[in-house]
């Protein structure tokens, strides 16, 4: 069990306290946590909230936090019901990772975003010596369902500044993991960080 609240990152709340926004995408909502966290903060009063996710099932989960927040089944490589600079500001935690191109969700985040609009994205950063129990494709991986896992900034970044961003701020926290049988201990998952990325639509 990975440790890591995107809610309570400084970066995100700093873009949600300093953009002036009317429209918010959580971009692989999951069961909403973000938005559970953001709505509880008072952040969705006079704004058009959407949720976006591949599995259908989060819908319930999202409904019970706002029945207003209007959520679509896509993938976040098909943003189909989103409408082209649409955005004011996106939110992605842990998606680009398990997408099947991490190009092509990066151009449909640079199309439903509005001009000036800010993405924050996190995703997986590992060091080339990081180890986790998880083997897939005959790598070891924090998750088996991870498409990628980056080990280079060069891996994404330019793919971010050859769509037409601007990268405001980046910044790698290490993962960690509570004991399953005494959760107030937690460990640290050695090589393997939370890589937090803001981002401009110029």
């Amino acid at each position: 069990m990975k440790i890591f609240k995107p809610y309570t990152s400084e970066l995100l709340l700093g873009c949600v306290n300093n953009h002036s926004w009317k429209t918010f995408l959580d971009l692989g909502c999951a069961k909403g946590p973000i938005l559970k966290e953001l709505k509880k903060r008072g952040h969705f009063r006079d704004k058009k909230i959407y949720a976006i996710d591949i599995r259908h099932s989060f819908k319930d989960y999202i409904e019970e936090i706002d029945k207003d927040i209007i959520f679509f089944n896509d993938s976040a490589c098909n943003l189909k019901n989103i409408e082209n600079n649409s955005i004011d500001l996106l939110v992605s935690s842990q998606v680009m990772e398990h997408a099947e191109s991490d190009e092509k969700m990066i151009e449909e985040v640079k199309r439903v975003l509005s001009k000036n609009g800010l993405a924050y994205i996190t995703t997986v950063f590992k060091k080339k010596w990081a180890w986790y129990f998880y083997r897939c494709g005959g790598k070891w991986r924090l998750d088996p369902t991870h498409v990628r896992e980056y080990t280079k900034d060069d891996q994404l970044l330019p793919l971010f500044t050859k769509h037409g961003f601007k990268i405001l701020k980046t910044k790698k926290n290490m993962f960690w993991f509570h004991l399953p049988f005494y959760r107030k201990i937690k460990i640290p998952i050695f090589g393997y960080y939370n890589w937090e990325i803001i981002l401009r639509n110029k």
